[in-house]
């Protein structure tokens, strides 16, 4: 599975290029986003390579995801537990990727 980086983070308006073909479901998992967060006009069930989604303004705190974070880490920086981050975005798994927005 290849990857998917952010370009850049402009008022909280978050812009990510898709670098493999994925699908709506796939993109909401790993950047931890949702439809509702997703400019309408841009929702569809498959994103190709080179497509640039663009994520609505964040209302809630949010942490990206840097190269070198884990969650505890993450945890002592937003002084919180891993538990809260864990449990505030519904995480299955301690795994994270770099650009990914956690809650907090």
């Amino acid at each position: 599975m290849g990857k998917i980086k952010v370009l850049e983070n402009f008022v909280k308006d978050l812009f990510i290029e898709v670098d493999y073909d994925v699908s709506l479901s796939q993109l909401c998992e790993k950047y931890n986003i949702r439809r509702e967060d997703m400019i309408k006009d841009q929702i569809k069930d498959r994103y190709d390579k080179g497509d640039i989604v663009i994520i609505k303004k964040i209302n809630e705190q949010s942490y990206t995801v840097l190269p070198g974070d884990n969650l505890s880490k993450i945890a002592t920086t937003l002084d919180c537990s891993v538990s809260h981050i864990i449990d505030k975005n519904k995480l299955k798994t301690p795994v994270i990727f770099v650009g990914q927005r956690l809650l907090y």
